[in-house]
């Protein structure tokens, strides 16, 4: 049975020119809850999407005034300057099959921006220009999905979301653009208990790596819903990436499901457990991640959970006697191990192999990156068709790896309105940086002073227009 699942596995998963390699879909797990931080229409689309046929059009102003910005936007790049962003996403759903694409016209006018340079892990931080020329048009969204009862399959590059946060995910989010994917999905309900879950399967067509080769991202993901509790299981293989070796998805999947062969690879799993109490608007969470690598092994009983990332968060709607008044916050933490000086530790995101876990230049999970921790504060209103939202976020870069680390304080504003067919949403965000590119050492700390480009101050807006074209 084992090797007969291996082989469907590896016969379907191995078509590589099953759909072409675009540039990749807004995708993610709510819109319908704190829309603010996670401006991904395209799954709410997707999800309630009954329609033949449907054209949605997307329009997009922006202003930015110095370091790239914003975070968990698909992959969105808004270098200092101004410009435009237009797209019309098609969808069509006939009988078990859909399907999506979204041609792109781009407009901009960039700025000159001179910053302190980043290297390696850090490099691939939401505030470095992405050193790839964007071309102003091209065909993104692109993929379809099959629906047979409880089983579904199919391939695309639609970004996901995992996990219980909405600032930042420890497996996968829509920080960057999406990876195209083949998947296998299994849902259901256990007899009895009524409990929901799904199981889902991913694999990535080939990604090429800095050093010239290729790496492949796998993962296999398992949630379970039982009354007021969500409970979630994933488990994720990086491999290849290593010129001298000879990786194809064939390997991916018989290492990814034999541990003989996967044993001296790199995983780690996530394990989250959630409390959702719709009656009350309350949700409470906690996420912890393990990499499971050759280092992480060691002195593990001496020095437990050295190689362990966290994330943990509290929402609630309905506060002050208003049903409409929200509030939350959610806490990540990346940072390497305590222990880092006494045993070999992991570092997460810190792997040449895998460019350091990101695709085309930017984190396809936590955006904080590397050896970080990143608190969010929010508080706002909600109703069904209005939300003005107001955050406040604290991000440190580097925390073991620098004295002073990166400092980000980031305050934000998110508006949206609702009106039949039109959505509008306004984003606003003011950033200052403190140690920007690591440039400041223990003397400025204590003379209170500050190397040239060691202060870093971004104000950025964008302004977007959804309308459903055409509905039928």
């Amino acid at each position: 049975m084992k090797k007969t699942i291996l082989l469907l596995l590896t016969l379907f998963f191995s078509n590589e020119n099953l759909v072409s390699q675009a540039s990749e879909i807004p995708k993610s797990k709510k819109i319908d809850y704190l829309r603010a931080f996670k401006t991904n229409l395209f799954q709410s689309y997707k999800l309630n999407f009954q329609n033949v046929f449907s054209a949605t059009l997307f329009k997009r102003y922006y202003i930015n005034t110095n370091l790239p910005n914003f975070e968990n936007l698909n992959g969105m790049y808004l270098q200092k300057g101004y410009g435009s962003m237009t797209s019309v996403l098609y969808q069509v759903r006939l009988r078990n099959i859909y399907f999506s694409f979204e041609p792109n016209l781009v407009k901009r006018n960039n700025l000159a921006l001179y910053l302190p340079k980043k290297t390696n892990s850090f490099s691939k931080l939401n505030d470095v220009p992405i050193n790839n020329k964007e071309p102003l048009s091209r065909l993104t969204n692109v993929g379809f999905e099959f629906n047979l009862k409880n089983i579904s399959f199919g391939k695309g590059n639609w970004s996901s979301w995992w996990g219980p946060g909405i600032h930042n995910s420890l497996v996968l989010s829509n920080n960057s653009e999406g990876i195209t994917k083949n998947f296998l999905i299994y849902s259901g309900i256990l007899n009895k208990s009524l409990a929901k879950y799904k199981i889902k399967y991913e694999l990535s067509d080939a990604i090429r790596n800095s050093l010239g080769a290729n790496f492949y991202t796998s993962t296999v993901f398992f949630d379970l819903q039982y009354k007021l509790l969500k409970l979630g299981f994933s488990n994720t293989l990086l491999s290849g990436g290593d010129p001298e070796l000879k990786w194809n998805k064939e390997n991916v999947i018989n290492a990814q499901f034999n541990y003989n062969i996967g044993k001296d690879l790199d995983f780690f799993n996530s394990y989250y457990i959630m409390y959702v109490n719709e009656r009350t608007g309350l949700e409470f969470f906690i996420e912890l991640a393990y990499l499971k690598n050759k280092y992480s092994k060691i002195n593990q009983k001496i020095y437990p959970g050295h190689n362990r990332a966290s994330n943990i968060g509290l929402r609630k709607k309905g506060a002050f006697n208003s049903n409409f008044i929200i509030y939350g916050f959610e806490y990540t933490k990346l940072a390497n191990s305590l222990y880092h000086n006494l045993t070999p530790s992991p570092n997460w995101f810190d792997d040449v192999r895998y460019d350091f876990m990101s695709y085309k230049g930017r984190r396809w999970s936590s955006h904080s990156g590397t050896d970080s921790d990143d608190f969010l504060l929010f508080f706002g209103y909600q109703n069904k068709f209005t939300s003005i939202i107001y955050g406040i976020n604290y991000e440190r870069h580097g925390i073991n790896y620098n004295f002073p680390p990166e400092v980000k304080i980031e305050s934000r504003f998110d508006i949206n309105l609702h009106i039949n067919k039109i959505s509008f949403n306004i984003k606003y965000e003011n950033e200052y940086f403190e140690h920007y590119g690591f440039v400041d050492n223990n003397l400025n700390v204590w003379n209170e002073t500050f190397e040239k480009g060691s202060i870093q101050r971004t104000n950025t807006f964008l302004f977007s227009i959804i309308y459903k074209l055409i509905s039928i």
